[in-house]
């Protein structure tokens, strides 16, 4: 059950495409919390999972590793992604991530 979304703009050719970003529900697994995602790029849809102690580490581990997926993505580096006037795209990264961060993600 998909319990988040957020649309990004990959803006290529002077033509603006919506990505959505889904996250699932965490569910329970043998020791601990898995947490579904997915990048839905228009080239390749990225699905991955974070586990996590419990539900909330699960899904905020996932929304660190959507975070570093946008800013590793060819996209990021050409600039042709955005999201809202945020400046960023709004997700936490981790610790080696943070010297990419743009915007208002420089801030989280």
């Amino acid at each position: 059950m998909i319990i988040a979304q957020r649309t990004v703009t990959l803006t290529e050719a002077g033509r603006a495409r919506p990505i959505g970003i889904d996250f699932h529900a965490p569910q329970g697994v043998k020791g601990g919390w898995r947490c579904a995602f997915s990048v839905h790029w228009p080239d390749a849809p990225h699905t991955g999972h974070a586990l996590g102690a419990d539900s909330v580490q699960a899904l905020f581990l996932a929304m660190q590793m959507v975070g570093t997926l946008l800013y590793a993505s060819p996209h990021h580096a050409a600039g042709r992604l955005t999201w809202s006037d945020f400046g960023g795209y709004g997700f936490p990264l981790r610790a080696s991530a943070r010297d990419l961060a743009i915007g208002g993600d420089r801030d989280m």
